[in-house]
């Protein structure tokens, strides 16, 4: 019967040779087909024109990186440039007065049985409206600003709140917009008679960007100017909302890191090829290709 069997399955054997015969074809065709591939796309790397071909790549090389450093793409320009930073930018900051005796009820007292509200606007953005009732005579300091700090970070304005111990004794807010320059500088506006602003001397009742001192509640830089990043690149004069910049020279990015003294030389930005990436993708292509 064994016997009998194994002739029967004889075509079954040959046809079980045959399907191995054809997948071991097939995984050479798949691997051919992954390799074909492959020297594809690194054709296309070499036949591509823009900001990404790598045949073309370039580098960007800053002589102080304490300074400034900086990217390059294909499309950059080959050469020399200096640059002088003269201040970075940042992020505008408001500041409360300086409020002692923390576990006192005094401001409690003043702001009992009311509710504040004010609008926080950065830059363009719309304004975002906090309201903070106040129902206890007997609530601290320290509980009403830890309150106000809450209230603003719990909102959709695009500001940072905390609150600060600037002394053992003594306790300030700041107000920090998320992002740099005067294009987002924040605005504070007191709503329906409210007077918390001006409680914790954030604005006055003449000037709504105080200087801020020591003691006294405003702004970091009054001057809404100041939060720009200003630099020299080849001696022209630039202003920029922000550290990174992208659009000044083309291909390249450059990323502010600290402001230089006057007086100081400016530092030199070199833009060459990058052999070694060139080399890399030369080296890759002839791999492609012998597969």
């Amino acid at each position: 019967v064994s016997k009998f069997l194994s002739m029967e399955r004889k075509p079954i054997d040959e046809l079980e040779e045959s399907k191995n015969d054809l997948n071991k074809k097939i995984n050479v065709y798949s691997d051919l087909k992954a390799k074909l591939k492959a020297l594809r796309d690194r054709v296309i790397k070499f036949t591509q024109v823009g900001s990404n071909i790598k045949i073309g790549a370039k580098k960007a090389s800053s002589s102080n990186e304490r300074v400034f450093t900086a990217e390059a793409t294909s499309e950059a320009s080959i050469g020399m440039n200096t640059i002088f930073v003269a201040r970075l930018a940042s992020r505008d900051t408001a500041i409360s007065k300086q409020f002692k005796n923390l576990s006192g009820t005094g401001l409690a007292s003043r702001l009992y049985g009311t509710v504040q509200k004010f609008e926080i606007t950065v830059g363009s953005n719309d304004p975002v409206r906090i309201t903070i009732e106040f129902n206890d005579e007997n609530e601290t300091k320290e509980s009403i600003l830890k309150r106000i700090v809450d209230a603003i970070n719990s909102s959709d304005a695009d500001v940072s709140a905390n609150y600060i111990n600037d002394t053992p004794d003594t306790a300030r807010i700041t107000i920090v917009s998320n992002k740099t320059g005067s294009t987002n500088e924040i605005k504070f506006q007191e709503i329906d008679g409210s007077n918390i602003l001006r409680r914790l001397g954030i604005i006055t009742g003449e000037d709504s960007r105080p200087q801020a001192t020591d003691t006294d509640g405003g702004f970091i830089k009054a001057d809404p100017n100041e939060l720009n990043a200003s630099f020299t690149i080849n001696g022209i004069n630039v202003v920029k909302d922000s550290n990174t910049i992208t659009d000044v020279l083309k291909g390249v990015t450059i990323n502010l890191l600290s402001a230089q003294a006057e007086g100081e030389n400016p530092e030199t930005l070199s833009i060459t090829y990058d052999s070694e990436t060139i080399k890399s993708e030369i080296e890759d292509f002839i791999k492609d290709y012998n597969d």
